[in-house]
């Protein structure tokens, strides 16, 4: 069974490492510190005391008198030397084996023979001692004998049992502290992250949760604020996926039921309908059938734009005979409406490199909607030119229906119609200005529209040259 440990719990687990670490760490290193000060003290008290004129003459003249003698200088400065005769004791040995001759008290039949023993033994002062080791003792030579002082640290051991124990109640107590206050740092970081992890599984499960509270200003909260936008940012995807999916539906639905409805009419009269009827139900079901191609073929390229593999096949050509091109192609039926087509280009070239055939599509887009939208009897200008030397640009102008000024900033929004009625009966699916709004964001330009109800619109196009 896998155990799961929570954020509170790993971040107190770690504090509790990290408190008992510090403190033992501080432990060991105040007593090394104190037991390296307590056994400096220690030599330093012995040597001050042996190094007194007054107690070298004293001591040379006691050693004449034997080991007793300088027991009792010994014993005299015993409060110099810090000697207690319990935790500090001095002995006076033999000068050949180390055999102890007299002490404060009772005298033993025997000492260990320690190294500053030997040394001493040598005719050296005997000074050297270990931290490690349980007691610490001095042996100097005198005269014929030596003096030896011996310390079993009981004193410093029992003040570090003190000392121990303040410093873990310190630690314990601080441990508690740091803790309460780990665990309300931690909460600020934890709440939040479990708040996103709940709105994550609602996420995954289709649900939209509502928007995490932000707490504070740390990187937390930024992390919230994020998550925040990310998590409008989809519900606005979202919203637009089940739109875009609503109106494809609602597009091919209309157009699949008038050819469903004429082919059922054609199958039921069979040779009971007259020819001109045929042919003009015939018609109507080619124009669905090429409503829904065009509106497929439309979604293929937006799908495609969206995916990112639509590339530019970007090369050198003149916009004035693109627009010249486009427009002889719109002019023919514009004509038999009585429609007005001028078409107004420079003599010179405007070189662009840019993709034709994608800047083409876009004429062709902007021009029919022109020539569509446009009554009868109206008029249609097309022109282009440079501007400023950095751009070229193309406009296409008409004398139509115009747009109210509120729905110009939606005019770009996929399906998006002003008179969704009157649109349909033209044929516009809504796509075309979305699509021409792609091609021409990814060309690095821009599109205007200007326009006034009944007055006409202007749709301008600029490009980088």
């Amino acid at each position: 069974m896998k155990i799961r440990l929570g954020l509170h719990v790993k971040f107190v687990l770690v504090w509790i490492a990290f408190g008992l670490s510090l403190g033992a760490i501080f432990f060991v290193f105040m007593i090394r510190g104190s037991l390296s000060a307590y056994q400096n003290e220690f030599f330093r008290q012995v040597r001050d005391v042996f190094a007194a004129p007054d107690f070298s003459e004293s001591l040379q003249s006691a050693a004449e008198r034997g080991a007793d003698g300088v027991s009792e200088v010994i014993a005299a400065y015993a409060g110099k030397l810090g000697i207690d005769n319990n935790n500090r004791k001095y002995y006076i040995l033999d000068d050949k084996y180390g055999l102890p001759l007299a002490a404060m008290n009772e005298v033993p039949s025997s000492v260990r023979i320690t190294r500053n023993i030997l040394s001493a033994l040598n005719g050296r002062e005997g000074s050297t001692s270990l931290i490690t080791e349980p007691y610490m003792d001095i042996a100097l030579p005198v005269a014929n004998f030596i003096i030896y002082i011996i310390d079993h640290k009981a004193l410093f051991r029992a003040q570090s049992m003190q000392t121990g124990t303040i410093i873990l109640q310190s630690v314990l107590a601080g441990l508690g502290i740091s803790l309460f206050l780990v665990f309300l740092m931690s909460r600020q970081i934890v709440l939040p992250l479990q708040q996103l992890t709940k709105v994550t599984i609602d996420l995954t499960s289709g649900v939209f949760p509502e928007p995490v509270e932000v707490r504070g200003s740390d990187e937390t909260a930024m992390l919230t604020e994020r998550f925040n936008d990310m998590l409008e940012h989809l519900r606005l995807s979202e919203q637009i996926r089940r739109e875009f999916v609503a109106n494809v539906s609602h597009e091919l639905r209309t157009p699949i039921t008038n050819v469903r409805s004429y082919a059922e009419t054609l199958v039921d009269l069979g040779d009971e309908i007259d020819p001109d009827t045929r042919r003009n139900f015939l018609n109507v079901v080619l124009s669905e059938s090429d409503r829904m191609t065009k509106l497929v073929q439309d979604l293929l390229v937006l799908s495609k734009i969206d995916a990112g593999e639509i590339g530019l096949q970007v090369s050198s050509f003149n916009l004035c005979d693109s627009v010249s091109s486009v427009f002889s192609a719109n002019e023919l039926e514009a004509t038999k409406r009585g429609l007005t087509m001028t078409l107004s280009v420079p003599d010179d070239p405007i070189v662009i490199n840019a993709d034709k055939d994608r800047i083409e599509q876009v004429l062709i887009n902007i021009l029919s909607n022109a020539v569509r939208y446009t009554p009868d009897g109206g008029s249609v200008t097309a022109s282009c030119g440079t501007e400023g030397g950095h751009a070229a640009w193309f406009s296409i102008t008409d004398t139509g229906i115009g747009i109210p000024q509120e729905d110009i900033p939606k005019l770009f929004d996929r399906f998006y119609r002003v008179d969704k009625a009157r649109s349909r009966a033209k044929g516009g699916s809504g796509l075309g200005l979305s699509i021409a709004n792609e091609i021409i964001d990814r060309h690095g330009g821009s599109i205007e529209i200007e326009s006034v109800v009944n007055f006409g619109t202007t749709v301008t196009v600029r490009l980088p040259l």
